[in-house]
């Protein structure tokens, strides 16, 4: 028994000192690419439709997370072996980010990407990244993992469908609600969702906006040959601004 507890303890510290400087790097850029891309989402969808949609596809990927826990602790003691799964926690903004950028990199299709230097198809840059973290992180990158099958599953599961329509939405900001669904709890300036639309989006079928480039082997003056797909972009911005 208390072999099994070091074993576990063990793998709960299982990154070592350098691979957590590098697993915060990626944090912090995962992080860079939320904060620059959240302003066109929600000028897209209006900062209700937003918020309430971060907050579905959050309880999503932590119900996900949770089956994979289970499933894998039953596993584990079915083995007979001693499980580190019930001691995985969930939680950050991370998981949501890997979520986000699982969306609008199968919305790019076949776009091109670079993951420091290597080319690859946009779609496959979720999954690398979370490899990335599976080697950085070992059995802590499940709930990254729940985040990435959740935003390949994002159509199958039709969260869209669950999120109230804009009618509601635009009766809620104008009733009492509006003390939650306003800028009078949030600041800035709140998008409401009879003004969204002037933006692009990877939430609510929308995409956001690519950037075409001309590739190395095109004339000067013509047209762009192709279409590169870059997940870090933009300017950064707080929620409302």
């Amino acid at each position: 028994m208390i072999r099994e507890t070091e074993e576990i303890a063990g793998t709960q510290n299982w990154p070592s000192s350098a691979s957590h400087e590098i697993r915060i790097l990626f944090s912090l850029l995962i992080a860079f690419w939320v904060l620059s891309q959240l302003p066109r989402v929600e000028r897209a969808l209006g900062s209700s439709k937003l918020l309430l949609g971060a907050a579905l596809a959050t309880v999503a990927i932590n119900l996900l997370f949770l089956l994979m826990v289970f499933l894998l602790d039953s596993l584990s003691q079915l083995q007979g072996q001693g499980s580190m799964w019930p001691f995985i926690r969930s939680h950050g903004l991370i998981p949501l980010g890997i979520y986000a950028i699982t969306l609008q990199s199968l919305q790019a299709g076949e776009a091109e990407t670079t993951f420091f230097g290597i080319p690859m198809k946009a779609k496959y840059y979720p999954m690398v990244l979370v490899a990335v973290f599976a080697l950085l992180n070992g059995p802590a990158v499940l709930p990254d993992v729940a985040a990435l099958i959740m935003g390949y599953l994002h159509n199958r599961a039709r969260l869209d469908a669950m999120l109230p329509s804009d009618g509601k939405l635009q009766r809620w900001e104008n009733s009492p609600f509006s003390f939650v669904l306003g800028r009078q709890l949030f600041g800035g300036h709140w998008v409401q969702v009879g003004q969204a639309g002037a933006g692009l989006a990877t939430w609510g079928g929308a995409t956001l906006p690519r950037h075409h480039v001309i590739r190395p082997n095109a004339a000067p003056a013509g047209p762009a040959q192709g279409t590169e797909f870059r997940v870090f972009q933009g300017s950064g911005h707080r929620l409302g601004s």
